[in-house]
Formats: structure tokens, C-alpha cells, sequence
């Protein structure tokens, strides 16, 4: 005799405890399936409105006189669409990182963890440099061309009678782009003396050369400075379009690529010994987003050469192996700082906070060089399994989970589902009749049962949840 039994519940965890007017007659040696199941996932959305519950501030150290403020992009946001609410707030906020030394190589990320739980975090890229000398796996270390020769002292050159003095077939590059919040590309001029420094470019291109490059085509340079040692003048590149400049070299001069509060520096800090100066050479509008990847590149014959390149790299794109300790190439020259701080993080709305998953509106981090911000509860609308179990409570089954390593009263694992607007629907493809362990007849008026996520988690759900089963 086969038995047919719809449990519902509105529960939003996914409890079942369904009680019946009259008994539910179990045989003896009786077997239990999942016919099929129906409920909606409660994922929650949020609607940002201007002057509302758009406004998100921090500050970067506890002198900060006040905090910066950003505001998020007015909409909608729910499972469909909340990684583009964290790309908003991520670039949002790297837009207003400081051009200091303490935040020079820093770079703001807000994210799901792997957890399902928001993070804001604040973490300091590695300053890298050369010399290295042979191609190694890491994406992001400092490779060069066999015609480069960079010393022990950080004196990088092309060989002597290596390569075509004026071609770009000695070069540097690294495999990391820049930091996306403030960033450096900067080298010093050792000597200008009689026109003996090279013919250098440092630049930024979109896709990093590789170990089969030979020279570098120069259209590819999006960003750069040149050295022109015919003139000792300086010249800019903006889309593969050398550009002319009257600015005059000095020996110890630092060019530098520099990236802050939305726009791309190229700079010249110039030293007469007295005053310590920067000059502009020219600046671009810059997103804060796109990837921007260093390259070096000489084009003179071996001369002085330049010295001290050094690069603050995204700390998020992989795991630096090359990790140096900064160094002052002159005294008024904003380089990183590893000096920590105390990070302060603010939710103008609680609504907006609770969303996010924090309980509370206002943090504040220990001191220290980096410091996650992590919300307590989960973020609902990232809260998606790819699969669910359905647990007995009062009913004994045989069968047993790997997780946890005992044996579990777990009925079915609904896997495959559909799930369209959040609604889950699934029908077992045949049923998997499981043996209830009764040696002797059941006369049952009360059935629990619950539904897990994957992990074993509770699940969260909206409405009215239906459970089909069949018991032979």
C-alpha cells in the first residue's frame, strides 16, 4: 500500500512539523521517498535612493579631521545584480584615496567572502622592483628582456652591445597592474651630464608583454614619460602617441606615473639641492578600475642608466614574491608607508548596514597595517546553494553525510533544481525509496522534517513551502 503525504510550512528556516487529525498507519518494514518539493528563497533586496540611504563614509587614520563620503549609485539591488553594487562601492571608494604616505599602494575592496558575508577591506600592496634577472611563475614580478642589465645596486640599462641602440628590445615589465587606489610608477635619473643618460620610457600599457615578446611596440603604451637624451627634455605618450614637452631633465630627477582621486599623473619631481618640486607634465582622467601594467623600456646605448624603479601593485590580483621595503629616493616624494592605523568605517542608514549584514552602523579597526571589516550575518542576497537536503526528524532512515561524518536522518538531496525569481521547484527524477527502520507498525499523528542548505546551514525562505512524499 503506498501513502502519498503533503507536509506545508511557513517557517523561514525550513521547518516542518506538520500534526494530523488522525493516524498516519506506518507498515512494518516500510520505505520513505521524496516525490517533490516547492519554496521560495527570501534573498532580499535593497532600493537606494539619493540623500536616502546612499551615503557610506570612512576614514584611513584616527587624526582625520573628517570623513570622506561616497555615495551609491541610485537602484535596485538584489541577487540578480549586487556584485555591480559592490564594484560601485569598491571604485567609489578608491576614488578618494590620497596621494600620502600612508596611503600610497593602498587599495579598498568590498566584497562576498567566501563565508557569504560582506567585507570591507583595506589592504597595502607591495612596493616591487628589480633587479631579477629569469622569468618566474608569479604574475607579478619583475621580468626583463636579455639585453637589460639591472644591478645589485637597482641600476637598470641595456647591455652593452646587446640588442639595436633606438629600438624598444631592452626592457622591463612587470606582470601586475597597478594599485587601484594610489599608485606609483616612478624611476630616478642618475646623470644628465653631456647628454649620457639613455633614451628611457616608463609607461603603462593594457595587457603585460610576455616571455615570447622581443621588443615592445611603443602604440601600446597608453601612459608614459620619455627621457630624450638629444634635448634633455622630456616627452609623454597618451594612447601610443608620443607627445612633445619643453620640460628640461636635471640629474636626480624621479619621474612617476602617479594615480590618485580620479585622475593619472604624469609628474617630474625635480631637487636643486634647496627645493624639492612637482611638475606636472600632464594628467588624464583615470576610472580606478581598468588594469594598467608597467613596463620600462631603453632605447639608448649603455650610459648611467636609472636607478630606484620601484611599482605599488594591486593587492588583490595574486601573492607577490617579490616584497621589498620602501625606499626614499628624495626626501619630499610621497612613497608607501607601512606605519599602521586605525581604520574608522560608517554606515549613514541601518537599514543599508543591516542589508549589508552588520549590526551595527559604526566601526572601528585595532591599529594595524591591513583590517577587514567583516559583517556578522550572512548577506541574504548572495545566500544561494546549489543544492539543499531534506533532514527527518522523528522518522529513522539509513543514511549517512560525509560532512559531519555520522550518520544523518537526511531523506534527499535536491540537486538540479529550477529556480526562476528565487522560486525552487523540484521533482525527483525517480524516487529513492529509503528504508524507514520500524520493525514493528508506526501509528504517527506529528512529522518533522527540515530543509538544509548544502553546508547544512538553515535555509531562508519566504511563504509557503510544500513537501511531497510517498511511504510503501
Amino acid at each position: 500500500m503506498v501513502k502519498m503525504i503533503r507536509m506545508t510550512t511557513q517557517d523561514p528556516n525550513g521547518f516542518y512539523n506538520n500534526e494530523f487529525h488522525s493516524d498516519i498507519i506506518i507498515e512494518p518494514n516500510s520505505k520513505i521517498a521524496l516525490h517533490s518539493m516547492t519554496a521560495e528563497i527570501n534573498t532580499e533586496s535593497i532600493t537606494i535612493s539619493a540623500g536616502v540611504n546612499d551615503n557610506i563614509q570612512f576614514k584611513m587614520t584616527d587624526s582625520d579631521a573628517v570623513f570622506r563620503s561616497l555615495h551609491i549609485t541610485t537602484g535596485t539591488y538584489n541577487s540578480s545584480n549586487y556584485t555591480t553594487l559592490f564594484s560601485d562601492i569598491t571604485n567609489k571608494m578608491n576614488r578618494l584615496m590620497f596621494y600620502n604616505n600612508n596611503e600610497i599602494g593602498r587599495q579598498w575592496r568590498a566584497i562576498v567572502n567566501t563565508d557569504k558575508k560582506v567585507v570591507f577591506e583595506n589592504v597595502l600592496g607591495e612596493y616591487i622592483r628589480p633587479p631579477i634577472s629569469t622569468e618566474t611563475n608569479n604574475k607579478v614580478s619583475f621580468v626583463k628582456s636579455e639585453t637589460v642589465k639591472s644591478s645589485n645596486t637597482f641600476i637598470s640599462r641595456r647591455l652593452v652591445g646587446q640588442g639595436t641602440v633606438g629600438n624598444p628590445d631592452s626592457f622591463l615589465y612587470i606582470k601586475s597592474p597597478q594599485c587601484k587606489g594610489s599608485a606609483q610608477l616612478r624611476a630616478k635619473i642618475i646623470n644628465i651630464t653631456n647628454n649620457n643618460t639613455e633614451n628611457v620610457i616608463i609607461g603603462y600599457t593594457t595587457t603585460p608583454p610576455d616571455t615570447t615578446t622581443i621588443s615592445i611596440d611603443l602604440s601600446t603604451i597608453k601612459y608614459g614619460i620619455k627621457c630624450n637624451s638629444s634635448t634633455n627634455t622630456y616627452s609623454y605618450y597618451l594612447n601610443g602617441v608620443l607627445n612633445p614637452s619643453t620640460r628640461i631633465q636635471q640629474t636626480n630627477d624621479v619621474i612617476s606615473i602617479d594615480t590618485h582621486q580620479n585622475y593619472l599623473f604624469l609628474n617630474v619631481y625635480k631637487d636643486d639641492g634647496n627645493i624639492i618640486e612637482s611638475i606636472p607634465l600632464q594628467s588624464f582622467p583615470y576610472n580606478h578600475t581598468d588594469n594598467l601594467f608597467p613596463v620600462i623600456i631603453f632605447l639608448g646605448a649603455n650610459t648611467n642608466g636609472i636607478s630606484n624603479i620601484q611599482f605599488s601593485s594591486d593587492p588583490f590580483y595574486t601573492t607577490l614574491n617579490e616584497v621589498i621595503e620602501p625606499i626614499e629616493l628624495i626626501g619630499a616624494v610621497p612613497i608607501s608607508s607601512s606605519n599602521p592605523t586605525i581604520k574608522t568605517l560608517k554606515f549613514m542608514d541601518t537599514d543599508l548596514a543591516s542589508f549589508l549584514g552588520y549590526k551595527q552602523t559604526f566601526y572601528q579597526s585595532t591599529r594595524g597595517i591591513s583590517y577587514p571589516f567583516i559583517a556578522e550575518n550572512f548577506f541574504q542576497p548572495a545566500d544561494f546553494s546549489d543544492s539543499f537536503i531534506l533532514e527527518l526528524l522523528n522518522l529513522n532512515v539509513d543514511s549517512y553525510d560525509g560532512l559531519t561524518k555520522e550518520r544523518r536522518n537526511f531523506l534527499h538531496c535536491i540537486v538540479q533544481a529550477d529556480i526562476i525569481r528565487n522560486r525552487l521547484t523540484y521533482t525527483a527524477p525517480f524516487l529513492l525509496w529509503l528504508d524507514i527502520k520500524n520493525s514493528s507498525k508506526l501509528a504517527l499523528r506529528n512529522i518533522k522534517m527540515r530543509l538544509l542548505k548544502e553546508d547544512g546551514s538553515p535555509v531562508n525562505l519566504l511563504g509557503i513551502s510544500q513537501v511531497t512524499l510517498v511511504i510503501e
